[in-house]
């Protein structure tokens, strides 16, 4: 892609401006890639150890449902939370949590047509907390669920009936 940029930019002098912005763009978004595999190379190696914290869940799932919303509102989606009236609290990393769970529900904002709403549920035990995301894209084959928390897995989601979601538990 850098590379296409470059050479339109070359072509069309008269528009180096935007390609320049289009190449910034590009060059932020692999620096955020490459970022993202040195987290992964490192968590895996189990050379970064892992803080974690008493997390207050319900306060921490409205915040990332309210910075999804923009993303939503683009798509005329509509986020529709319900959470566990008891506030759980977990022991987690916050800011690896907030990216697992806003990956999973920017993927069902991403495979759900616009107009769709996207349910996001949390329940509560007394060891579990669950949080259901439940979307209407095109689901996930049943033998791709074990690979689908695997690093680079994309599943093929061609032709698939909607109404699918994702439930993951935590430990409390």
């Amino acid at each position: 892609r850098m590379q296409a940029i470059l050479g339109l930019a070359q072509q069309q002098p008269q528009k180096q401006e935007q390609h320049l912005r289009r190449l910034e763009n590009e060059l932020s978004r692999m620096d955020a890639l490459v970022g993202e595999l040195l987290t992964l190379v490192r968590l895996e190696s189990g050379s970064t150890p892992i803080a974690y914290e008493d997390l207050n869940f319900n306060p921490f799932i409205e915040q990332l449902i309210q910075d999804s919303g923009s993303v939503a509102q683009q798509k005329n989606q509509t986020l529709q939370l319900n959470l566990c009236p008891n506030i759980c609290t977990v022991s987690a990393n916050e800011s690896y949590l907030y990216r697992a769970f806003d990956n999973v529900i920017r993927n069902a904002m991403a495979y759900s047509p616009p107009g769709s709403i996207i349910h996001i549920e949390s329940r509560c035990d007394k060891h579990k907390l669950y949080l259901d995301v439940r979307d209407n894209g095109p689901g996930v084959a049943e033998e791709e669920l074990p690979h689908i928390f695997a690093a680079f897995c994309r599943a093929a989601a061609a032709g698939r009936p909607p109404r699918t979601g994702y439930s993951l538990k935590l430990d409390k």
